[in-house]
């Protein structure tokens, strides 16, 4: 294989791989906002209204995890199954890649799942033995 075109289909593999998380993110966030939290001077407002705000913004980023976690976990399987169908080669790691990356990150906003990780683990264990007996043949 030329290095030219072993390094065309690495980057290629790159490039679809931090597409992925990215794009989940940005369609996550359009669909339910991302809460910013505002500080506020301590004088400028009084200890009720600053409570009643912490409690808003918690309810609105817990509704943002959730929709983050079940978006990336949804998409991030998705792509891994079409990766590991997919013969072209840059794709493929590109999708795989992608995948793990975007389910590692709805791991991270929703870190009590622990069914999810054991699903999603042994998912991956199957893909993977999948692949190295497909490319055994």
């Amino acid at each position: 294989m030329d290095f030219l075109k072993l390094v065309r289909e690495l980057l290629l593999g790159v490039c679809v791989a931090i597409l992925i998380p990215i794009t989940t993110y940005w369609g996550v966030n359009v669909l339910f906002d991302n809460p910013r939290y505002q500080y506020v001077n301590e004088e400028s407002r009084d200890a009720e209204a600053k409570k009643q705000y912490e409690e808003d913004w918690k309810k609105a980023r817990n509704v943002f995890e959730k929709a983050m976690f079940i978006g990336a976990l949804i998409v991030g399987c998705l792509s891994i199954v079409v990766g590991a169908l997919i013969s072209v080669n840059s794709l493929s790691m590109g999708l795989i890649g992608g995948g793990i990356v975007n389910i590692f990150m709805a791991l991270a906003f929703n870190p009590y799942a622990a069914l999810f990780n054991f699903c999603i683990f042994l998912s991956l264990l199957i893909i993977l033995i999948f692949l190295i007996v497909r490319n055994k043949k």
